[in-house]
């Protein structure tokens, strides 16, 4: 049956309204000029609809399609896609269009990847036919929707079941350990009830803390709530009264790899590790004689096959010892077992100790050891003289003095301690612009995107001060705080995040840009206004 519409009654007592959620107009009966509202309609439908056509598959030619540009992103990585036209498609074929989790638009006539294999954003099929195809007669089918709708309960997509939530750094009581100095937005799982340590406010265990700038935002969690401690990188969820261990990640790709192999159906996964007996999936045979196997005896193997005429074979332990028994293996000529042949180990670091037993030899005590030949091995601290590092006259090893230097803890934390170097230019033409680079300790360029809080003011270090504009040129922007003052950006590949600066007048404006806590500033004089 069709979808059916209001009753006409009900669409004419629509005329004048707005709709309550995104405020759309409804053109009103008989209004004259009517275009005014028509336009104001269609001008909000397109502000709500606009996210709907990001990657659309659309037309541009008999045999080629293009695809809107838009935005998404792969993992913690932002992708902007640009769009594409003339497109070319196979005739008389259904043409599978996708793009990869890198952005690249991918078509062929196979069908679309397998998502666990290979990631991707399905786009649209097209089927073509005598050198042409139609929108409007099916020939183009919108998929987009697989890449943000998933199906919860299936066995391979248990997970999803949960109410996975942002991760969290780390687990902590914050009645006697409260963060000191938390940056916006850090999360945290609390396991203390009562006082926080630092900020006096009222906790409970098994909330989610979060720092809003001001004091902690508490989530309570509800029954199947999940996250990730980055800590421990361990995934954890909500039981209804505590938070209990999941798994790591490489847990977890272990136990899919094991219930999803080919050689083992499901059904036989489970009774191996359900507590159930497992005797039909595997052999034994100690003592025994079936019609078909191996079995032992006290001083005999013996290998059975019914279907054979000489019946069993038996092999004497013995024999068995002496076809099996290889470099460093030997028989043992008293109990006729298998034993270490120590001859064989003449040259690696071990020799025979007279009795027919392995120990370290002198030749491997190397530089930096001592010992060997029976001694135990022990660190030869003499060897360190010169590294830094020196003995403490008690064979033991401590840092010496001046051992470690400025320029060698400059170079160890060099890449994981980002600092902000600021450029103005004035354009002198009443605008200008501020270069924000990331860079290491040692003043290099940091090639990696960082999130920047950047901010205007007319005095440094002052609070934002909106101006006629200031927005961000290079980089991506994620929140605006306060228009043409106050912004949230991501920086590009290189580290770098821009940002147009246009006053009303002739001034000196001041720049602030912070990074993991720490606020940095430059100035740029505006002239030309």
């Amino acid at each position: 049956m069709s979808e059916t519409y209001p009753t006409d009654s009900q669409l004419r007592d629509l005329s004048g309204a707005t709709d309550g959620e995104q405020e759309v107009l409804y053109v009103p009966i008989g209004e004259s000029p009517y275009y005014t509202s028509f336009y104001k309609m269609l001008f909000r439908l397109l502000n709500v609809s606009r996210r709907a056509g990001d990657l659309r598959v659309y037309k541009d030619g008999a045999l080629t399609f293009g695809v809107r540009a838009g935005k998404y992103f792969n993992g913690d990585s932002a992708v902007n896609y640009a769009g594409a036209t003339g497109q070319s498609l196979t005739n008389n074929q259904t043409n599978y269009i996708y793009l990869t989790a890198a952005g690249t638009l991918t078509v062929n006539t196979t069908g679309f990847p397998v998502p666990s294999v290979t990631a991707h954003i399905p786009l649209a099929t097209i089927t073509t036919s005598a050198g042409d195809y139609s929108e409007y007669d099916g020939d183009v089918v919108d998929y987009r929707g697989r890449a943000f709708l998933g199906v919860c309960g299936a066995s391979s997509g248990s997970l999803n079941l949960l109410d996975w939530q942002e991760s969290v750094a780390d687990e902590l009581d914050f009645t006697s350990a409260e963060p000191g100095a938390p940056s916006l937005g850090d999360r945290y799982l609390n396991t203390g009830t009562g006082a926080a340590s630092g900020t006096g406010q009222t906790v409970a265990a098994n909330d989610i803390e979060q720092w809003n700038g001001t004091n902690w935002t508490e989530i309570t969690p509800s029954e199947g709530a999940a996250c990730m401690v980055e800590d421990r990188n361990m995934l954890i969820g909500f039981n209804g009264s505590s938070w209990v261990d999941i798994g790591t990640f490489a847990l977890l790709n272990e136990a899919q790899t094991f219930f999803g192999a080919s050689d083992i159906s499901g059904a036989e996964a489970e009774t191996l590790t359900d507590g159930s007996n497992a005797d039909s999936l595997h052999t034994h045979l100690l003592n025994a004689y079936p019609e078909t196997g191996i079995g032992i005896t006290d001083d005999s193997i013996v290998f059975i096959d019914a279907g054979d005429s000489n019946a069993n074979k038996k092999v004497s332990c013995q024999s068995f010892v002496l076809q099996i028994a290889g470099d460093g293996l030997r028989q043992d000529g008293i109990s006729n077992c298998l034993a270490v042949d120590v001859s064989d180990f003449a040259g690696t670091g071990l020799e025979d100790d007279g009795t027919e037993n392995l120990r370290i030899a002198a030749a491997a005590a190397g530089d930096g050891l001592q010992g060997g030949a029976g001694s135990a091995l022990a660190v030869d601290v003499s060897d360190f003289a010169g590294t830094g590092l020196e003995d403490d006259g008690s064979e033991n090893l401590r840092i010496a003095d001046g051992g470690v230097t400025a320029a060698k803890l400059a170079s160890a934390v060099q890449d994981v301690v980002p600092y902000l170097a600021l450029s103005g230019t004035d354009d002198t033409d009443g605008t200008g612009t501020m270069d924000i680079q990331a860079k290491d300790a040692a003043g290099n360029d940091l090639a990696e995107r960082f999130l920047i809080r950047v901010w205007i003011a007319d005095a440094e270090f002052s609070e934002p001060d909106a101006q006629t504009d200031f927005s961000v040129t290079t980089g991506e922007q994620m929140r605006e705080i306060e228009a043409d003052a106050d912004y949230e950006a991501i920086a590009d590949a290189t580290g770098l995040v821009t940002m147009n600066i246009d006053t009303a007048g002739d001034k000196t404006v001041y720049v602030m840009a912070e990074i993991d806590g720490r606020i940095y500033t430059g100035s740029v004089a505006i002239t030309g206004n």
